[in-house]
């Protein structure tokens, strides 16, 4: 590994989970008596299913320990642990998650395997909708696996609609303010209780971008938002859906940074439609088992988008026991074995998943049939090496605008500035 390599990876500020792989699409060795190391965040849930799933295959397969190490620090604690394991050719652990648009930098710099071809294809004709490839493909090889992988829907709370009157989901984007409007509600000296409409306005950088994407694209945004050789987002798309963000904020008044919103405002009452993946929205039946809450599919402006979120399964290339990892994956990848850890992270993988009564839930069926029926309109992160860094750039410049800090025209003109740099860091 040279030193520029090293350097450009380490520049990533992601999320690193869980991850599997395989042998370059070799042939692999028959297992033997192994120990192997899985990794994920800490999460209740996850932990449970995944127990009991490695409990199952230590009666298949005695001769293979799988330990399963859920992180307890945060996401960019266990980054910095892996980014150092990984530079250093560690393979410790030898398999583990990471948000999908740091993946494809760790298989740019040659620190993943390959999931092997059969695999991949056994995978790829199960997968829940065909929009779930995206995130594990790059320049052609699968170097990941689905673990937790969702699109946005419009989530709402039932209780709200009712009592403004409405009923059917918002066709366009225009309609969604007259909606946000009807929903937002005022105290007496005129500061807003309830936003009709939450708009992810600040925080964490790529959570900005990724957000603001899915209407960058309903906007008529290109694909991709930047390449290996230059950026795209700079346009009437981009300019038009931020004004769009200003309008609801200022204009319509139908969001606001003084009341809390996204998932903890949609359960406490506090907003009334929020864009999310069905994998965060399940845990309010957890936190807020009272609330009433339905889902729509996603309104359409020139055309209807929605982004893909969530982590991929990765394998260490440096991993000394390849052939126990393949084989406890491509175990763990069985349907009937899948669905148990799709149930805990609240996603659907594979199409046999759904037939799981856990998703008959509403969201889940607004979700799958917008994919199904509309595969073009699933949008993913650009699957290149740099791609955190450069949507990190981006969301940085979304909070600006939001916050009136910038002009549109200013804040595009600097994200462009600034993720070309990062395209000539990683691509020159």
């Amino acid at each position: 590994m040279n030193m520029k390599r090293l350097m450009i990876v380490a520049f990533i500020l992601g999320v690193l989970p869980f991850t599997l792989s395989a042998g370059g699409g070799q042939e692999a060795k028959a297992a033997g008596p192994a120990t192997i190391v899985f990794q994920s965040i800490a999460d209740p849930r996850e932990t449970a299913a995944v127990t009991e799933l490695i409990e199952k295959y230590k009666s298949v397969k005695p001769e293979i320990t799988v330990e399963y190490r859920p992180f307890s620090g945060g996401l960019n604690d266990m980054e910095a642990k892996l980014l150092l394991n990984l530079s250093s050719g560690v393979g410790d652990p030898d398999i583990f998650v990471t948000q999908y648009s740091s993946g494809v930098t760790f298989a740019a710099a040659g620190w993943l395997e390959w999931i092997p071809a059969q695999f991949a294809s056994t995978v790829e004709s199960n997968l829940a909708h065909p929009g779930l490839k995206k995130p594990c493909v790059f320049e052609g090889q699968w170097y990941g696996l689905p673990h937790s992988l969702g699109t946005f829907i419009l989530a709402y709370n039932k209780d709200h609609f009712q009592e403004a009157g409405l009923s059917d989901g918002p066709k366009d984007y225009d309609q969604l303010i007259d909606y946000a409007k009807k929903l937002t509600m005022y105290d007496a000296g005129g500061n807003m209780t309830r936003s009709g409409l939450y708009f992810r306005k600040s925080g964490h950088g790529h959570g900005n971008a990724t957000k603001w994407n899915q209407f960058y694209y309903a906007w008529g945004g290109k694909t991709p938002l930047f390449d290996e050789k230059s950026t795209y987002f700079n346009n009437q798309a981009a300019k038009d859906s931020l004004q769009y963000y200003l309008d609801a904020i200022y204009k319509h008044k139908v969001d606001s940074f003084n009341v809390e919103g996204d998932m903890n405002g949609l359960g406490k009452g506090t907003t009334s439609m929020i864009f999310r993946a069905p994998g965060a929205v399940i845990l309010l039946e957890t936190r807020y088992p009272d609330l009433n809450y339905g889902a729509f599919s996603v309104p359409k402006q020139v055309k209807s988008a929605t982004m893909l979120s969530g982590v991929v399964s990765c394998v260490n290339k440096y991993s000394k026991n390849k052939a126990a990892v393949w084989d406890f994956l491509q175990w763990f990848f069985q349907p009937e074995h899948c669905v148990e850890l799709a149930k805990s992270r609240g996603h659907a993988i594979l199409k046999q998943n759904l037939s799981d009564p856990f998703f008959e839930r509403e969201m889940y069926v607004v979700e799958n049939r917008q994919n199904v029926e509309h595969p073009e309109s699933v949008y993913s992160d650009p699957m290149m090496a740099g791609s955190y860094e450069g949507l990190m750039a981006i969301g940085r410049q979304v909070e600006n605008v939001c916050y009136k800090k910038v002009s549109i025209a200013e804040a595009l003109n600097a994200a462009e500035k600034d993720v070309q740099e990062v395209i000539e860091k990683h691509h020159q």
